[in-house]
């Protein structure tokens, strides 16, 4: 995962897609017991692909990126007469009540369309707290809804009598929204009946809440920019998206050695050291073959990079018997 998201300067969790290591002894890290099966390599290519279509869709994106900016009035989701789980509007702030109630706090607003990493700023502040401390309140992540109960942690902040402002940074999955709540097992809890909560059914109980009074959701990109990717695909090559065609063209009155050179160059981080004709040889018969086809030269770049991302000299680290050399010393180094 880290090897591939440096690579293409993105930041994306493929390791989900990968099989767990083998446990021995209680260890998963026992060279002896490793294995490269043909499943390892049907998932690896699997990783490879979808490493590489984040890469290419990440320089194609033409809309900016998602920002939720949610004041109080947005937050909350409940008007009087209605009960549901999501936050109530009370003195210009949106509540949610300490409470048993599976995903109470959950807000309708905040669904995110796209899967990828977000920078979440919010402004809370408690309401009736414990009387030696803050209220302590957690973030999750999740469809919030009984046929998917799996929530995926955020982060947690003490809220105080006056207004904060918490950020945290999270990878959401696409469809999910956020929950916000009470998360203080030690406090009193309010009892709301049929697993709903109304319009002021926790105000009476005396019991703490908290208050949010905005909430800015924004996809960040921690693995680079766009042109960072761009920089990582095709380095100096004159690449452009097309709006027309909405494909990524590119502009070159010499093909084959500018597409020969860009392949040296991505190999040569691939490999993590320097890559000889011969090493380059299969690669470069694929864009021989394919210009002489008259294939589009981006595909022909993108099918070349896999074909070297599933090569040995990527899997592997490249070492000879006896002393190591600089190189063999700087992976050793770099993976440390």
């Amino acid at each position: 995962q880290w090897t591939l998201c440096d690579l293409l300067s993105v930041d994306v969790p493929f390791s989900r897609l990968l099989p767990a290591e083998q446990r021995t002894d209680g260890f998963r890290n026992i060279a002896d017991a490793q294995s490269m099966s043909h499943y390892h390599l049907e998932d690896h290519l699997r990783v490879v692909d979808a490493a590489l279509d984040n890469a290419f869709a990440r320089i194609s994106q033409q809309r900016p990126p998602t920002r939720l900016q949610l004041p109080a009035n947005r937050i909350a989701n409940k008007r009087p007469g209605q009960r549901n789980r999501d936050p109530e509007l009370r003195d210009d702030a949106a509540v949610v009540w300490s409470g048993g109630v599976s995903f109470y706090g959950r807000i309708s607003n905040s669904r995110l369309d796209d899967s990828g990493w977000y920078r979440i700023t919010l402004d809370a502040s408690s309401i009736k707290s414990p009387g030696d401390r803050g209220l302590w309140c957690s973030i999750h992540s999740g469809d919030c809804v009984s046929s998917s109960p799996l929530m995926h942690w955020v982060g947690a902040f003490e809220a105080t009598e006056n207004p904060e402002t918490f950020t945290f940074t999270a990878w959401i999955e696409a469809g999910h929204m956020l929950e916000i709540r009470p998360a203080d097992s030690t406090i009193k809890k309010a009892r709301f009946s049929g697993g709903q909560v109304g319009l002021g059914e926790g105000e009476g109980q005396n019991v703490p809440g908290v208050a949010m009074h905005s909430l800015i959701i924004e996809r960040i990109y921690p693995g680079g920019s766009q042109k960072d990717v761009a920089a990582s695909l095709f380095g100096d090559l004159n690449v452009r998206y097309d709006n027309k065609t909405r494909r990524l063209e590119l502009e070159s009155d010499q093909l084959l050695p500018d597409l020969s050179r860009q392949l040296r160059r991505f190999a040569g981080a691939a490999f993590r050291g320097p890559v000889s004709d011969d090493d380059l040889a299969p690669y470069q018969k694929m864009i021989d073959q394919g210009i002489e086809d008259k294939e589009d030269p981006i595909e022909l770049l993108r099918q070349a990079y896999r074909a070297l991302l599933c090569s040995p000299r990527f899997i592997y680290f490249r070492e000879t018997p006896g002393r190591l050399d600089d190189d063999a010393v700087a992976n050793r180094l770099s993976y440390l």
